[in-house]
């Protein structure tokens, strides 16, 4: 080095290199740790969960799988139990009362169910209609049935 100022300079320009790496370095960790702590997985399992449901599109099931789908979904998905007690159905709320002898909308674990998987204009599965053998409704009734299901899925 020909002078102290060189090794100043030199000395300075590598400080800020090393400050720049310093901060990429820590900016990168805070996004690895905003990304860990996603719970991607959970996202995931839900996925795999939905996707192995809809395998029961269009298709008759036992009233013990219907229960578990209730059990499982209700809180994350459309959920709609319609039985012969109450043909027309109901969701929400009213689905806490399936495992209820006496209610209309019990879920007998050896009563068939149609599954219908309701998608959203994307296709994407936004929830699930379980109608028990047997059902038959009027046409104005068919109608107030999916005008009110409408309503609450906010179409």
């Amino acid at each position: 080095m020909a002078n102290p100022e060189e090794g100043l300079k030199l000395g300075a320009e590598l400080s800020m290199i090393a400050l720049w790496f310093s901060i990429i370095f820590m900016i990168a960790g805070i996004i690895w740790s905003v990304y860990s702590q996603l719970n991607l997985g959970s996202m995931n399992l839900f996925n795999k969960n939905v996707n192995e449901f809809s395998a029961y599109e269009n298709k008759t099931v036992k009233g013990d799988m219907v229960q578990s789908f209730v059990d499982n979904y209700d809180e994350s998905m459309f959920i709609r139990v319609a039985t012969i007690k109450n043909p027309i159905g109901d969701f929400g709320a009213a689905l806490e009362t399936t495992k209820d002898v006496d209610s209309d909308l019990y879920i007998n674990p050896i009563n068939l169910f149609h599954c219908t998987m309701l998608k959203d204009l994307n296709g994407n599965i936004i929830g699930a209609s379980f109608e028990q053998e047997g059902i038959t409704l009027s046409e104005s009734e068919m109608t107030n049935a999916i005008t009110q299901y409408k309503q609450a899925l906010g179409e």
